[in-house]
């Protein structure tokens, strides 16, 4: 990205941080194209620290760690440490909530554990913002060359934020803590307790978060919800991704609700899954194609003389093809390959389910 682009993208961040500083800030001025800076990010990261620090307004650093943040958002390792270096040294000095804020957010770009002491200090400030803002970054800065216990102080902030007194903190802290896929009782209590939460958002991702880990305290609250008033589109997939024929009948019952053509098509294309997932039908409908699909296997491994060992372990929706060939073995689910779309014996493309498998047969 050339220089006049560069600065024509830092007088906009600074325009845009003066009106939200004024409070005459509107949904037009979140309307930033960051995407030229993935151009040329070296050019933009030296342009971006020859900005100055002291001295500058609010708004001016603030756009300063924008720019870094873009930087640093899915770049390459060699442009991580620079960035952060420059990010802890602006947070060193600076205490104008603001400006942390938009910091935070820059740390929570680089998904670097490097960023994780600055992050879980920012989650305990007062300023609502600054919170939310570590909030969101945290889940990327777990700590894995730690080991297991390396997780812990991530796990453990993002378990007091699921009690935030603010919303939106609470539904990023429970979205966070099933996305980095945390366990143990505290955290099981934690989403357990969002249950309850007025707020629809966290609700339903510890709703979500629970069904995930098929845990049976989930039923009854999943059903509740799945009756209530507004149903959130996680809120059915969760089900769908249960897959229990305890949920068909209220899943039935959302499709009996009157269609229009102004609906979110993607709630309905939702829900029509998660009833064929939850069909009482569906586990006796799986097994002889999941018998089928190992049986073409096993014939075609026979045929191209490499002989492998295939078995089902598991039953639906959670079914494996475990594939062994002398000491190394590979597991595939059947059902639950795409985990963001499962299927069920009704939306189950066979001959594509087939062919990966037999990739992975044909390189064991």
């Amino acid at each position: 990205m050339d220089e006049p682009g560069l600065i024509a993208l830092r007088d906009r961040l600074v325009l845009l941080h003066q009106r939200e500083l004024a409070g005459v800030a509107d949904d037009a001025d979140e309307d930033v194209d960051f995407s030229s800076v993935a151009s040329d990010r070296k050019a933009a990261l030296v342009f971006a620290l020859e900005l100055p620090v002291g001295g500058a307004e609010a708004a001016e650093r603030s756009a300063r760690a924008d720019l870094l943040g873009a930087v640093v958002n899915g770049a390459e390792n060699d442009l991580v440490g620079p960035v952060l270096e420059a990010l802890l040294a602006m947070l060193e000095a600076e205490q104008e909530p603001y400006v942390l804020t938009s910091i935070a957010y820059a740390l929570g770009h680089s998904w670097d554990e490097r960023a994780r002491d600055a992050l879980l200090d920012l989650a305990t400030q007062v300023d609502d913002d600054v919170r939310l803002a570590a909030v969101h970054g945290l889940p990327g800065t777990r700590a894995h060359s730690d080991g297991p216990d390396g997780d812990t102080p991530v796990v453990d902030a993002l378990v007091r934020s699921t009690r935030d007194p603010v919303a939106e903190i609470r539904n990023w802290a429970t979205f966070g803590l099933g996305q980095i896929e945390a366990e143990g009782p505290e955290v099981d209590q934690a989403f357990l307790d969002r249950f309850a939460d007025p707020d629809d958002d966290t609700r339903s991702e510890a709703l979500r978060a629970m069904a995930d880990r098929r845990d049976e305290r989930v039923v009854e609250p999943l059903i509740a919800e799945l009756r209530s008033q507004h149903v959130e589109h996680v809120v059915v997939g969760a089900a769908g991704w249960f897959a229990d024929q305890r949920f068909h009948g209220v899943l039935l019952d959302l499709a009996a609700m009157p269609r229009t053509d102004d609906d979110d098509q993607g709630w309905w294309a939702e829900l029509d899954a998660a009833i064929r997932r939850c069909d009482p039908g569906a586990p006796a409908a799986a097994e002889p194609i999941e018998v089928a699909i190992l049986a073409v296997l096993q014939a075609s491994a026979s045929e191209s003389g490499h002989p492998i060992d295939a078995t089902l372990f598991g039953e639906y929706p959670l079914t494996e093809v475990v594939i062994t060939h002398g000491d190394r073995e590979e597991r595939s689910a059947i059902w639950n390959f795409d985990e963001r779309r499962p299927d069920s014996p009704a939306s189950l493309d066979q001959a594509f389910t087939f062919y990966r498998l037999a990739n992975i047969a044909s390189w064991i």
